[in-house]
């Protein structure tokens, strides 16, 4: 089965951005926290099977803090 996942990044509620993408044969992906200190920062994964069927999963809310690069 093919599958790819679309990954999301949002710092308000309910707008996204694209950060990613990955397929079935990868196991983790990374990537940095655009600017902006915020209480709603939020993850979108959109995942299609081979068929074109999708579902979307989003985490729970998180607050970012800083954005210091180290």
């Amino acid at each position: 089965m093919k599958l790819k996942s679309y990954i999301y990044y949002s710092n308000q509620t309910g707008i996204f951005t694209e950060t990613g993408r990955v397929d079935e044969r990868q196991n983790s992906f990374s990537f940095n926290i655009p600017e902006g200190v915020t209480n709603e920062a939020q993850i979108k994964i959109k995942i299609f099977d081979a068929a074109g069927n999708s579902v979307e999963i989003f985490s729970d809310y998180f607050t970012v803090l800083d954005n210091t690069p180290p």
